[in-house]
């Protein structure tokens, strides 16, 4: 006799094992998926002994992208997703145009409060700060080209920036403050750098350097080995994006013997050896990155060339550099430009110097294995 009460319990019994162990399968998926971003967790990054410097550019185009609500997801992301054991932020100056002598912190720069709850959150992820104030003036011109018309001046009021921001790192334990970055037409007035060092140093007990611009002539290396500053800095600080080779696709190992003999045929770490001997700092490139297009690692600093989308030449581009400078422990590590607020994909026709989620991803997690 048919029995429909034993078939429904049969039934019953098939499909809640049926679900049950579906339910299994898919929790399990999504600890994994919840698990794959966050595996540098299992590395932690300050124990990283790769270099003592190994970290990120975090970057606020404006005054209000610190005080969204992406941060602490976004910290958190390139933490675990590239390494990081340091990140760098940046409270943006202005200056009227390219002649102006009166540099200032505006309404366009992030507030304190603002910028302390970032420096709060680095710290609480157990990353350290890197504090630069980039200066953007109105008419476009980089910051590099600027000709005050009263250098006194200007100088004057870039003391009362780095002073303003020298209190507030010593007040929020900012772990390294820089001074400027590339100003390659105010570098040889280190007379009146030295002072401004001297002064920052009365309110700020951490560390000190400065971001000095590449160089493709012998003239502009001169210039930088006559820094004579970098003595009263903790480090020499470089913005490396030196020119490496005319290929649109050269191999990993021509990429790092670049680095011994780029584009204009310079020894960039020889180079660099020899402000390292002269001074006895130790090297820090404070910036260097590399776009996902092609012809990257020809001319790193151009941001507006055109290129196809092309991310092996920028992971191949990071490894080479790496492996460049491993053994060279002089050299104290590198910063990564760059993540912004908000992690942003890239746009179309624009292939930024973004990493995560890129093929570059995994080189900064297998340096520290």
């Amino acid at each position: 006799m048919f029995d429909l009460n034993a078939v429904n319990n049969q039934l019953r019994r098939y499909f809640v094992k049926k679900y049950l162990v579906l339910g299994l399968v898919i929790l399990m998926g999504s600890s994994l998926l919840v698990s794959l971003p966050v595996m540098g967790q299992l590395l932690d990054p300050s124990r990283c002994n790769y270099k003592p410097i190994h970290g990120t550019w975090y970057i606020g185009w404006d005054s209000g992208s610190y005080a969204s609500g992406t941060v602490e997801r976004d910290l958190y992301r390139i933490k675990n997703g590239l390494c990081s054991a340091y990140i760098s932020l940046q409270a943006n100056v202005y200056q009227d145009n390219k002649y102006s002598s009166d540099p200032y912190i505006g309404v366009r720069t992030v507030d304190d409060e603002t910028m302390a709850n970032v420096v709060n959150k680095v710290h609480e992820l157990g990353m350290k700060v890197v504090l630069l104030t980039p200066l953007r003036p109105d008419d476009g011109t980089w910051e590099g080209e600027i000709q005050p018309r009263d250098l006194e001046t200007w100088f004057d009021h870039w003391e009362q920036i780095l002073v303003h921001y020298a209190k507030f790192a010593e007040e929020h334990e900012v772990d390294v403050l820089l001074l400027g970055s590339e100003l390659p037409t105010l570098r040889d007035v280190s007379g009146r750098w030295k002072e401004i060092i001297a002064e920052v140093r009365k309110y700020y007990s951490g560390e000190i350097s400065f971001s000095v611009n590449f160089w493709t002539k012998r003239s502009e290396f001169r210039a930088v080995l006559n820094m004579t500053q970098w003595e009263d800095m903790d480090y020499i600080g470089i913005t490396g994006y030196f020119e490496l080779t005319p290929s649109n696709n050269p191999s990993i190992d021509r990429l790092r013997r670049a680095w011994s003999s780029d584009l204009h045929g310079q020894n960039v770490l020889k180079d660099l050896k020899r402000i390292r001997n002269k001074f006895d700092k130790p090297v820090v490139f404070w910036e260097i990155g590399y776009q996902s297009k092609n012809g990257t690692n020809t001319y790193p600093w151009n941001y507006l060339k055109e290129g196809k989308k092309d991310e092996g030449e920028q992971r191949d581009s990071w490894i080479g550099f790496l492996q460049a400078i491993k053994d060279k422990d002089w050299i104290h590590g590198f910063m990564a430009f760059a993540e912004q607020v908000g992690l942003p994909e890239d746009k179309p026709g624009y292939h930024g110097y973004n990493m995560l989620g890129k093929r570059t991803q995994t080189v900064f997690c297998n340096i520290c294995q």
